[in-house]
């Protein structure tokens, strides 16, 4: 017969308990909350319905560029462009192990806005994968014979360096240089060139 359990083995059982519990609750709630958030996500409403104060919203600025249809940022010309064309088609993640950085991503975002920790960011911490950029562009039809990606080596599948290290969808740029600016490109044109 076994001896009775001591007095600090029954205390932690009730805290075991609970944290079996949360595990299993946290298990189990997982892949509800990445459909929920998916369902959500789905709306560029959606995407800036956080108030970062009372009177500022989440991306509020992005999100007037992104409608503007004289296009000022890159994000503006693909909605522009194509009809119905929302935040979520470049930033959903295209492959499991993307959609899952970017689930994790979020929800450290959205646990940081409800402990009042979150501010509009200035920049991509964690940038568009290539991956989300060849969903459309798995080649470029270039224009003209001396356009960038009509050279076999730049084009998009296969290039070295990614999409975004060039091309930034929300800055608002010059349309007549594709929305690129040469401060962010140059440098790595010279990574190859050194006559840049």
């Amino acid at each position: 017969m076994a001896p009775p359990p001591s007095g600090d083995a029954v205390r932690w059982r009730p805290f075991a308990r609970g944290a079996l519990v949360l595990v299993l609750l946290g298990v189990a709630g997982a892949p509800v909350g990445w459909f929920v958030s998916d369902h959500f996500e789905a709306r560029n409403e959606f995407c800036v319905a956080c108030h970062l104060d009372r009177d500022r919203r989440l991306h509020e600025r992005k999100a007037l560029e992104f409608e503007a249809r004289e296009p000022v940022s890159l994000a503006a010309l693909h909605a522009a462009e194509s009809p119905g064309f929302r935040c979520i088609d470049c930033h959903a993640g295209a492959s499991f192990v993307n959609k899952l950085r970017v689930k994790t991503v979020a929800a450290r975002d959205a646990a940081r806005w409800l402990i009042g920790a979150f501010d509009e960011p200035t920049g991509m911490a964690h940038p568009l994968w290539n991956e989300d950029c060849v969903q459309c562009h798995a080649r470029y039809d270039s224009q003209r014979d001396d356009d960038f990606h009509a050279h076999e080596v730049h084009n998009v599948r296969d290039f070295a360096y990614s999409c975004v290290a060039c091309h930034r969808a929300h800055p608002a740029a010059r349309p007549e240089l594709r929305f690129l600016d040469r401060q962010v490109v140059l440098p790595v044109c010279r990574n190859c060139h050194e006559e840049f």
